[in-house]
């Protein structure tokens, strides 16, 4: 749980920092810079939340994948050299010179 507390951290900050110098810049009262900066780190942080969440889901799914092809590599080695042969075939038959 480590990845979407750390994404969530990291946009919270930029929300704030963002917040901070854009209030600052144009000469809004310090109140109002602070508490608007408060605001958009915990939306930020939300966001950063949801979004780390997702990504670890999409990394899990695409690792569980992953492991099911391999898996079925191993359990059929003979149908893979096979396939590999008439791709093979195939391509050595359907490669013709251009005719320039």
């Amino acid at each position: 749980m480590t990845a979407p507390r750390t994404i969530a951290a990291a946009l919270g900050l930029l929300g704030f920092c963002v917040s901070i110098f854009g209030g600052l810049w144009v000469g809004n009262p310090a109140m109002v810079v602070l508490s608007r900066a408060l605001l958009a780190m915990v939306l930020f942080a939300i966001i950063g939340l949801v979004t780390g969440c997702a990504a670890r889901i999409v990394v899990r799914e695409y690792v569980a994948d992953r492991e099911r092809a391999l898996l079925r590599s191993e359990e059929a080695p003979e149908e893979n050299k096979e396939s590999l042969q008439q791709e093979k075939t195939l391509s050595e038959t359907d490669a013709e010179p251009m005719g320039t």
